[in-house]
């Protein structure tokens, strides 16, 4: 009942950062929708002019979610996706979180405002998670609290408000923690505690984030087993043993039945992430940005267009929210200060080389390197995820030294923090004069800057106040950039004062002077926080008559699909097409099925024929891929020209649409000797690619879609010779086909699709979705939770023992 009161302030505090989300009429959609056809469409100036910061939240996760719900509504598991790329595995992509109880549980719920309820629940479980890590390692309730919301509301989390699954399996780490310290001390449920962190913790949805939130928790078990070893306390290693390796080995087996999938996935992928040269040219951080963590917005905000890093570095990601590692002025300070309590508290000396570590590791290219070597799957996303563990280990800092000051249990330590902030602040003021004293040889050398940006990069929606203020030659951004130096400087020097008190008081009127620096913490924290909130009103994204005629013009699941081209304007922009339900040649993710890459790989080499806009640079004219499988192309108005000859316009609203009426059906039946083989990679597959491009010479039957589902498609072929029906789905392994109710073969083509050789005749042909990897990843989850029974009963017989 202790904690009965700090848990409640957490979650009212919650409630009220995001009441506008929960109870107003916004929803917590970091992209705004109006820059976009075709809702650009309909909205008016004010939503037009909007905020819009990460992309993703609308091209992404909000069209994964959407495809979840629509199909647990319908009662169907989603073990694929026919929606993008021709096809591609759902349940297999570890972000689809198909198996995440609190995402099957917003599934009843309209998915946009599913978006802001998934964001909220997360924050509060993620400062919940620290409050009660701080308390089991020793904490107060002010230092718990303080270090709480300072990892609740810190910058991988404010900054990433579109990205769920960063913030679901950010908001585990401390959960993760807390499970392993109960585990060690034998405290009842601590290793099942551990087992259900862990599986919930993968399940949450990003695999960069939970590998970086296990490997430190690993290297904290070691640490602290090594430093009970050298203390004279026996038996440490069989307990790391007990409380880590085997829980960690329980819930390895309890998530295979998505992880196996997900291996297979991984294997069959193409794209799937970054090689060491892009990641140290394009994603590493500058050290200079880690000025932010002082001043965060010093540099400029992504969510309303002042992002000026790009100007700094043309290297470093356009969005560079990820290279900010901030959780509150005072919280810096703390972490300086921990520095006094080293020598006396194994907690807070791996924390200090946790925060080294993982900000070395994003900063220092050597470090990256040897991770790379040593780290599996480190290069799957951007090494900027690995922040969460800079922000995580900075406020555990926060808490464990804010509680050691107010105790006041060691004198001499308190007078070493008071002179390690004194002189932190001396430096931060020093810097802060010479930024100011330096205005105009910075004005001049940005202004220098200004003349090598490419133009384009000013029209880019997050970038239209920047354009505006390039012309002013960097004016505007030095007052921006001064008031937040001046309220970062205001913030740091309260709490500084504050944390002096505490130390100098120690208790009694010391724990008051913690909760004035708790309560400052929280101010400085959410007014931050907040310059990143970026919501929409609710009711701005939905179907538009553009997308009803695209709709009813696509007819039947299955029997035709759509290219998307986003033009300056943007139409249907990357995967919100299956928002809708309606079927996309192209799409967007981390993981991209090889077979789709052999599919672009063809279309981008086709020498003629009817073409459909890949990546062109500003006009349809450009790169482009052949039509064979699109019915319909949709633009923006902003594109300048139609797709080309032999293409009718049929829409022209909210977004302009182009018809191909000579378009191959979805199945078709091609000839023998139309079709040869090839080997590629050691792997036999059809070399189709010449019967696509000459389908009026090479068809030998009709094939006609009897009933598609997204993991079943079933056909009536009737061919006039022997041939090779050809699906135009991407082909994946886990595919099988039956042939008039027996068992057919079901080969790839160099285009990447679908295809089983037939002879003359009438046939029915069935093509089911049913990866082994699923069946064996579900048996080796069944003898997980078993071994975890059993592994929980005989702990308990051990404890009354």
């Amino acid at each position: 009942m202790k904690n009965a009161l700090p848990i409640v302030l957490l979650l009212v505090l919650v409630l009220a950062f995001f009441s506008d989300v929960i109870f107003g009429g916004r929803v917590l959609l970091t992209t705004n929708p109006a820059r976009y056809e075709p809702w650009s469409h309909y909205a008016g100036a004010e939503e037009g002019a909007g905020r819009s910061s990460r992309t993703d939240a609308l091209f992404t996760y909000l069209p994964r979610q959407a495809e979840l719900s629509g199909r647990i509504r319908a009662g169907d598991f989603p073990l694929w996706n026919p929606n993008v790329f021709c096809g591609a595995p759902f349940f297999a992509d570890p972000q689809s979180r198909v198996l995440y109880p609190f995402t099957l549980a917003l599934t009843s719920v309209d998915p946009v405002r599913a978006f802001g309820y998934d964001i909220a629940l997360h924050f509060f479980l993620a400062m919940l998670g620290m409050y009660l890590f701080l308390r089991a390692a020793g904490a107060s309730a002010a230092g718990s609290l303080a270090g709480a919301v300072s990892f609740g509301f810190s910058s991988f989390m404010f900054t990433r408000m579109g990205h769920p699954t960063f913030v679901a399996a950010a908001s585990y780490i401390p959960w993760l923690f807390l499970a392993y310290e109960r585990a060690r001390r034998g405290v009842r449920g601590g290793p099942i505690m551990l087992v259900v962190s862990l599986a919930l913790g993968y399940l949450a949805g990003f695999p960069q984030v939970f590998l970086f939130g296990v490997i430190s928790l690993a290297g904290y078990a070691i640490y602290m087993a090594a430093e009970g070893t050298l203390a004279g306390e026996r038996g440490q290693f069989a307990g790391l043993i007990r409380s880590f390796a085997i829980p960690a080995g329980l819930a390895l087996l309890v998530v295979s039945v998505q992880l196996i999938p997900f291996r297979e996935f991984i294997e069959n992928s193409a794209g799937l992430g970054y090689d060491f040269e892009t990641m140290k040219r394009v994603h590493m951080w500058n050290p200079v940005l880690l000025l932010r963590s002082v001043f965060p917005n010093l540099f400029g905000n992504p969510s309303d267009g002042t992002n000026y890093i790009v100007l700094i570095q043309h290297e470093v990601h356009h969005q560079n929210t990820g290279f900010l590692v901030y959780s509150g002025a005072g919280a810096f300070l703390l972490a300086w200060g921990s520095l006094a309590y080293a020598r006396v508290s194994r907690q807070v000396r791996f924390m200090l080389f946790l925060l080294i570590a993982s900000v070395g590791l994003g900063t220092s290219s050597v470090l990256l390197r040897a991770a790379y070597a040593v780290v599996p799957y480190i290069g799957f996303s951007q090494i900027d995820r690995i922040s969460v563990i800079s922000c995580f280990a900075l406020s555990t800092l926060c808490g464990l030294t804010l509680s050691a000051a107010a105790r006041a249990r060691d004198p001499g330590r308190n007078r070493a923090l008071a002179r390690i902030v004194v002189a932190v602040l001396v430096l931060v003021g020093a810097a802060s004069i010479v930024f100011f004293a330096m205005r105009g040889d910075i004005s001049r050398a940005f202004a220098e800057r200004l003349g090598s940006v490419p133009a384009s990069l000013f029209e880019r929606g997050g970038h239209a106040r920047l354009g505006e203020w390039a012309g002013g030659s960097g004016d505007a951004w030095f007052g921006f950039a001064s008031r937040q130096v001046l309220l970062g400087l205001a913030f740091l020097a309260s709490a500084a004062a504050a944390l002096l008190a505490a130390a100098k008081w120690g208790a009694g009127r010391g724990r008051i002077a913690a909760f004035v620096f708790l309560a400052l913490l929280v101010c400085d924290v959410i007014v931050v926080a907040r310059t990143f909130y970026v919501t929409q009103k609710a009711g701005i994204f939905g179907w538009t008559p553009g997308i009803e005629f695209l709709d009813q013009g696509l007819g039947e699941p299955g029997k035709w699909r759509f290219a998307n081209y986003q033009s300056a304007g943007g139409a249907l922009p990357s995967n919100t097409g299956q928002v809708f339900g309606l079927h996309s040649v192209r799409g967007r993710a981390t993981a991209v099925p090889e077979t789709y890459a052999d599919f672009m790989t063809w279309a981008l080499a086709v020498p003629g024929g009817r073409r459909v806009p890949l990546r062109p640079a500003g006009r349809l004219h450009g790169a482009s891929l052949d039509a064979a499988c699109a019915r319909y192309i949709v633009t923006g108005h902003g594109s300048g020209e139609g797709p080309g000859p032999g293409y009718v316009q049929v829409y022209d609203g909210d977004m302009l649409i182009y018809e191909n009426p000579d378009a191959l059906a979805k199945g078709f039946c091609a000839a023998r000797s139309e079709v040869g083989r090839v080997t590629r990679g050691g792997e036999t597959v059809l070399a189709s690619a010449g019967a696509l491009e000459n389908a009026t010479r090479a068809l030998a039957g009709t094939a006609d879609i009897v009933s598609y589902e997204a993991d079943r498609v079933e056909l009536d072929v009737s061919a006039d010779r022997e041939c090779y029906l050809i699906v135009q789905d991407l082909f994946y392994p886990g595919w099988r086909a039956t042939v008039d109710g027996g068992p057919g073969s079901l080969l790839r083509t160099d285009t990447g699709f679908r295809a089983v050789p037939l002879e003359a005749g009438r046939h029915r042909i069935v093509m089911e979705f049913r990866p082994k990897s699923f069946n064996i990843g579900l048996l080796l989850t069944f003898i997980g939770i078993i071994l975890s029974v059993l592994y929980a009963t005989k702990a308990k017989a051990r404890r009354r023992a």
